[in-house]
């Protein structure tokens, strides 16, 4: 009867032998995909901190000529203002 209590419990010490080396497996494989998970994380964080950077640069570029582009506009107008002033003037007094 002794022979029989040995042999389940060498059964039960090799299967959780068996679970714990599964368990150290998935533990690595878990640990391995967060790694690359974090890298891919922090390299889309990256691109976007220099899609950011460049949008900003292009903005303060761009700050003179839409300067420049509402002064053209505000002269035209300005031209077109009087032209038309200047036309109901003559033709309606």
């Amino acid at each position: 009867m002794a022979n029989h209590q040995d042999i389940k419990i060498a059964v039960l010490q090799s299967e959780l032998n068996g679970l714990r080396e599964q368990h150290k497996s998935h533990r690595e494989d878990i640990s391995r995909s967060l790694e690359d998970l974090a890298d891919k994380v922090f390299s889309s964080i990256t691109g976007i901190h220099d899609d950011i950077k460049n949008i900003y640069e292009f903005i303060n570029r761009s700050k003179g000529s839409l300067a420049a582009l509402l002064l053209f506009a505000s002269v035209l107008s300005g031209i077109v203002v009087a032209v038309v002033s200047w036309g109901l003037t003559r033709f309606i007094s």
